[in-house]
């Protein structure tokens, strides 16, 4: 058999695509990814932001480029770079340090479906959402277990060879990943929002004009396409009279209104 040999950006498989709306994708990433750590507990986890924006910022490109498998690779580490965060923040206190040292040292960690399930048991914020707002983590594994079959090649048409082979798949027939990319990356963008706000309530909790007046911090509230586009006002609702929620407002509401400059906090009494 004779085999013809490619540069490494000319092999036949390989077949570049436009994404729709692509500029409005990159637009709300960044806007999430502007939206700030501040509290002392987690400010240093604002690098990780900066990593799953850029793990979806280059999904777009992997994909446009027409390395499919590697667009879906990427999105998925951003979804379990988030709940890499959500699990150091929402670990019991006594644990936090320890797992953190382990991560750190690259010592056996378990995988993000593990990590979860232990929230489910242990954590305080966790717990809560899955109690309260179950279809939450069922859309997250729904669309895990849709990437690892794009990953790992768990279907014959996951295939470079098969996948732009147009005798094989007509352009009417591309699979699904290709067909629904869109939508896969705006589920992503979607889940990692709302982790972000599982980790703390500020980006919601600043949309109150009340609360905003009361509390003097860096931290950006959602803006509203961020908030129809991807949270949606069914969820944001039940978020809104979870125990975890309601405990950051009731700390804050009792804030004296701030002046230009200065931030002024109730007596310890009233704290």
């Amino acid at each position: 058999m004779q085999y013809t040999l490619y540069g490494p950006h000319n092999r036949p498989y390989i077949q570049p695509r436009n994404i729709p709306n692509k500029e409005l994708y990159l637009k709300d990433i960044v806007s999430i990814e502007a939206i700030m750590f501040e509290q002392k507990s987690t400010y240093r986890y604002n690098d990780f932001l900066h990593e799953w924006a850029q793990l979806l910022i280059s999904s777009i490109n992997l994909f446009e480029a027409g390395y499919v498998d590697c667009a879906f690779y990427s999105m998925r580490q951003a979804i379990e770079l988030s709940i890499l965060i959500f699990y150091f923040v929402d670990s019991p206190d006594n644990e936090k340090k320890e797992k953190i040292l382990a991560w750190w040292d690259q010592k056996n960690f378990p995988t993000d479906g593990s990590m979860l399930n232990e929230l489910k048991e242990k954590g305080r914020v966790c717990k809560e959402i899955h109690e309260k707002i179950p279809e939450f983590f069922k859309d997250l594994k729904s669309l895990k277990n849709a990437m690892n079959k794009i990953v790992h090649k768990q279907g014959f048409f996951y295939l470079y060879s098969i996948l732009n082979h147009l005798l094989i798949i007509p352009d009417k027939q591309q699979c699904d990943p290709i067909i629904h990319f869109s939508n896969y990356m705006e589920r992503t963008i979607k889940l990692v929002a709302i982790i972000r706000i599982l980790i703390d309530p500020f980006p919601i909790l600043l949309r109150n004009p009340s609360i905003n007046s009361r509390v003097f911090c860096l931290t950006k509230p959602y803006p509203d396409e961020i908030i129809d586009k991807y949270i949606g006002k069914d969820f944001l609702a039940k978020y809104e009279q979870t125990n975890y929620y309601q405990e950051y407002y009731q700390i804050y509401s009792k804030n004296k209104i701030t002046r230009i400059g200065e931030f002024i906090k109730v007596n310890k009494e009233d704290a």
